[in-house]
């Protein structure tokens, strides 16, 4: 491929592979968002909150869970 061919703003297929997100890093974000990471465990232990446990989460967490 000749370097005339690029488009202005492209980055090199080098820069994208060197910034782009693995899934453990996108995980590791997750767990440390309290809103998400307080989601993430309700989702995956397929159970929604009372509303005694709603009490406790945040009012983000409050909108992603409600019914």
């Amino acid at each position: 491929m000749d370097d005339d061919d690029d488009e202005p703003g492209d980055l090199p297929v080098d820069a994208i592979e060197t910034h782009a997100l693995k899934s453990h890093d996108l995980i590791k974000g997750q767990d440390a968002d309290p809103t998400i990471s307080t989601v993430k465990t309700c989702v995956s232990l397929g159970t929604r909150p009372n509303q005694v446990q709603m009490k406790n989460y945040s009012v983000e967490a409050r909108k992603y869970l409600r019914n």
